[in-house]
């Protein structure tokens, strides 16, 4: 699924690399170029769902990828489109030099949401930086383009909808916001490796605890069958002496052992034993001497 994924992203970079130099060529014209973009855009945000799929880190993230995953799923390709359409509807306006109603109501709606988007983002990547250094290349990039993002926003403000000196050229308004473009997809291909990175760290973990676990069960088989053989002789013997006590007894051997050290139902069984045999032995003497006391008896009388 990983090479998939990176199949994914590389035909996704190769299409943006397409429009890109189609544009700058002047192939196409706005209609075709506005179609491709919004259809890069949408392959965008399937390849980022795609990675975060394949990480799996949706269902057990951690602090900095989650937050890495937000910034690349969510904020940055809404922030792509944002100043697409901007670069599209502000080229518009310069092109025509003129400004009605409705482009003005949507550039001013645009730059509040991409105002918007850039701070919701730029939150995301400086959570993310905190809860892991390593990422501090990756956001310090991602910060430079959205410094980029908020100077374009002002100036279209500035430029177009405020002063309407209309300074700023469509060319220029061009090329500010598609290098602005290509570094946030460039941002979004670099968050997917770095999470691929992150999930292949915890793949690794995992297989080391998985090791791990199985030597311990592996363990605690060997010492279980250890201890239930020595439970097993202690049983056997136990049994065994008890079963030798009780032939003693029946043979009138009441000079009996048995370990009554035991803690277990045994110790209590030998000490029932040991105390029967002493009862026996008791009864047994006096039976002796009762028979004794009438032998005497009776050669008394036959006398």
């Amino acid at each position: 699924e990983s090479a998939e994924l990176n199949e994914s992203v590389k035909a996704l970079l190769a299409k943006w690399a397409a429009t890109k130099g189609a544009v700058n060529a002047k192939t196409i014209d706005a209609a075709t170029s506005f179609d491709d973009h919004n259809a890069v855009i949408a392959d965008l945000n399937k390849v980022l769902w795609e990675a975060s799929a394949v990480s799996g880190l949706w269902y057990d993230p951690e602090v900095a990828s989650y937050h890495l995953i937000v910034a690349s799923l969510d904020y940055s390709p809404k922030l792509i489109e944002l100043v697409a359409q901007l670069r599209g509807m502000g080229n518009g306006v310069l092109v025509a030099d003129t400004l009605n109603e409705k482009q003005h109501k949507f550039l001013t709606s645009n730059i509040a949401n991409t105002k918007v988007y850039r701070e919701n983002l730029l939150l995301q990547l400086v959570a993310a930086s905190n809860a892991n250094s390593d990422l501090s290349v990756l956001v310090t990039g991602a910060k430079a383009q959205l410094v980029a993002v908020d100077e374009l926003a002002s100036l279209v403000d500035q430029e177009i909808l405020s002063t309407r000196d209309l300074t700023l050229d469509p060319k220029s308004l061009w090329s500010k916001s598609t290098v602005i473009i290509d570094g946030l997809l460039e941002f979004n291909h670099s968050a997917t490796e770095s999470l691929h990175t992150v999930m292949q760290k915890r793949l690794n973990r995992l297989e080391k605890n998985r090791n791990i676990t199985v030597a311990f069960l592996l363990l605690l088989i060997v010492v279980s069958g250890y201890l239930g053989v020595i439970i097993a002789r202690s049983l056997k013997f136990a049994l065994a002496s008890a079963q030798q006590a009780t032939t003693d007894i029946v043979k009138g051997n009441y000079a009996i052992k048995l370990n009554t050290d035991r803690k277990d139902e045994f110790g209590e069984l030998n000490k029932a034993m040991l105390n029967m045999s002493a009862q026996l032995a008791d009864a047994a003497k006096m039976q002796v001497e009762n028979s004794r006391i009438r032998s005497a008896l009776d050669s008394s009388s036959s006398n």
